[in-house]
């Protein structure tokens, strides 16, 4: 405005801009102090312990094949495990069931001995009694027919919950692929947006670009740190996704 290569309006949307600039820097900064609180309170630390996270915002690498994270996701996975106990049980019922067709055998053993003269000093009886309901009307062949039953749809069960687990897996696996190439994407285009404001500065300070052009530089380069921000952080929440899908949360 003072060597008039800006107009009013110009100078208007400026301090507009820097004002929920700082609006934004104010409430981002509250929010850090009330989860550094919350933090400290989990961790059983004064609430007001001072501390800072350093290091940039970076997604560590996650390096696995398709067919290790479906083998670590059927040895992990709770709900497939459960699956498995039901046809244990199934078959436990089966073989419970069908063991009700043995007969009963009852071993009998007395000894005596007396002092009379009309019967032996000394007796001994030994003997086995077998016993067997042959006519159960047909109970016993329901009950395993209805046990057998419910093996059979356990197993089904099983086999559907590793189908499920095959495509969540694949379907994680693919999601980290897509956000990972997201960030790849985000980075090009911070960069870009960097030298694009480098070069507007240059020439707005040899008066060969407009106000207008500097801020809307540096509005893209904030726009593309965003960007960044949050493309980084769906590759967290992908990675999140994709260690439940494995069973390990």
């Amino acid at each position: 405005m003072a060597q008039q290569t800006a107009l009013e309006y110009e100078l208007l949307d400026a301090q507009s801009q820097l004002a929920q600039a700082q609006q934004q820097a104010l409430s981002q900064r509250n929010d850090i102090a009330s989860q550094k609180e919350q933090l400290n309170n989990l961790m059983g630390r004064p609430t007001d312990q001072p501390f800072d996270v350093a290091g940039p915002l970076v997604a560590p690498p996650v390096d696995i094949t398709p067919e290790l994270a479906r083998e670590l996701a059927f040895a992990q996975r709770p709900d497939l495990r459960e699956a498995e106990l039901r046809v244990l049980i199934a078959d436990k019922s089966i073989a419970i069931t069908e063991y009700g067709y043995a007969p009963d055998v009852d071993l009998l053993f007395d000894y005596s001995h007396s002092n009379s003269d009309l019967i032996p000093d000394e007796s001994l009886y030994i003997g086995v009694i077998l016993s067997w309901e042959f006519y159960d009307w047909g109970q016993r062949s329901a009950e395993i027919a209805s046990d057998k039953i419910d093996a059979h749809q356990a197993r089904i069960e099983v086999e559907k919950t590793r189908a499920d687990i095959i495509a969540e897996v694949n379907s994680s696996l693919r999601n980290l692929e897509d956000a990972e190439a997201a960030v790849v994407v985000a980075r090009i285009a911070q960069d870009a947006s960097t030298e694009k404001l480098r070069v507007t500065q240059n020439r707005f300070n040899e008066s060969m670009a407009l106000l207008s052009d500097l801020m809307d530089a540096e509005s893209d380069l904030s726009q593309a740190n965003d960007d960044y921000v949050n493309a980084v952080l769906d590759v967290l929440n992908a990675q999140a996704e994709l260690a439940q899908a494995m069973g390990e949360q």
